[in-house]
């Protein structure tokens, strides 16, 4: 069984109870869905993870329950794994522009 979702900084994050662990989640759109199918009749197998509920899993991480139950502590555990996704993104970011966007301008000026 699985939690509702819970909006934290932006991010949604979900329970799983069966397996005690957190889930960073994103909700798959239509083109996505459609893409998930089309692959899964030609291939045979996922390519996004869309789960039956429409959602893909991105990450997850061991929590006991009583974290998720305890309001509190699930908040500060959710902002905290928010925080950081955000910053390794703006890194992420910040190293395709320092490396890799030069490259690839001067390839499209040729």
């Amino acid at each position: 069984m699985k939690s509702n979702p819970v909006k934290v900084s932006g991010k949604l994050f979900r329970y799983d109870f069966d397996h005690s662990v957190v889930e960073y989640i994103i909700k798959a759109d239509a083109e996505t869905i459609d893409a998930e199918i089309e692959w899964e009749q030609k291939h045979g197998s996922q390519l996004y993870g869309v789960g039956a509920d429409g959602y893909i899993v991105l990450a997850s991480a061991g929590l006991r329950k009583e974290n998720w139950t305890n309001t509190a502590a699930r908040k500060e555990y959710l902002s905290g794994w928010a925080d950081e996704l955000e910053e390794e993104a703006t890194c992420l970011a910040d190293d395709f522009v320092q490396y890799e966007l030069p490259n690839m301008m001067k390839e499209a000026a040729k």
